[in-house]
C-alpha cells in the first residue's frame, strides 16, 4: 500500500501493525517520520557520549590502579630498606 507524501511523491510505508486476525499497513505521517529521525539521532548522540564517558572512566580507573601499585612498590621498597637497616643496627658489635 502506498500513501501520498506532502510533496506529492508516493512514500513507502515503513511499519506494519500486527493483529491476531489481520495484518494492516499503517502509513507514517511526515511529522512522525521527522520525530523518529530526531529520536534516532538523539539516541545515537547519547550512545556516543556514553561510550566516551565509559572510556574516560576506564582510563581513570587504569591510572588509579597504576598509581596505587607504584605507591605500593615504593612503600614496600622503603620498608625493606628500613628493615635491613634496623636489622643491621640491632646486631651487637
Amino acid at each position: 500500500m502506498l500513501s501520498q507524501s506532502v510533496e506529492g511523491e508516493p512514500e513507502v510505508i515503513r511499519s506494519v501493525a500486527f493483529s491476531t486476525f489481520l495484518c494492516v499497513a499503517l502509513p507514517h505521517s511526515r511529522h512522525h517520520r521527522e520525530w523518529r529521525e530526531r529520536q534516532q539521532e538523539e539516541i545515537r548522540a547519547r550512545d556516543e557520549a556514553s561510550k566516551a564517558k565509559r572510556q574516560e572512566t576506564i582510563s581513570k580507573a587504569e591510572r588509579a590502579l597504576e598509581d596505587f601499585y607504584e605507591d605500593y612498590s615504593r612503600k614496600k621498597e622503603k620498608n625493606i630498606a628500613e628493615n635491613k637497616c634496623a636489622t643491621f643496627l640491632s646486631y651487637p658489635l
